[in-house]
């Protein structure tokens, strides 16, 4: 007998789709515990994300025109990278995302003092 699991795949996600089996009765047809799959996932994704020197989370319109404007400003030289970690921090940027952003961005002309 041929074996598909392309096939299988889409017919499990139809049959929990259409609510003919549940996602538990799935993972069981495959030999594992759903549950566990879904510890296992968060477990890997948060791994992921820890190690993840680029991560930057989801920011609405406001945010990014903020943080946007905030990273221009520093790589201008208009102001410092400390005051520029606080402003994307303030303006919803996590502080070690803040941080990264602004080491790896190169500062373009120097700030003048009058």
């Amino acid at each position: 007998m041929w074996v598909d699991p392309m096939h299988d795949m889409v017919a499990a996600e139809k049959a929990v789709e259409h609510k003919w089996k549940t996602n538990s009765q799935i993972s069981s047809d495959l030999g594992t515990n759903y549950d566990n799959n879904i510890k296992e996932f968060e477990r890997e994704t948060s791994m992921i994300v820890k190690d993840s020197d680029n991560n930057v989370p989801v920011l609405n319109g406001a945010q990014i025109s903020s943080a946007l404007s905030v990273v221009q400003q520093y790589a201008s030289g208009a102001i410092d990278a400390d005051p520029a970690i606080a402003l994307l921090t303030a303006s919803g940027v996590p502080a070690a995302s803040a941080e990264n952003m602004i080491k790896k961005q190169k500062v373009t002309n120097e700030k003048t003092t009058a």
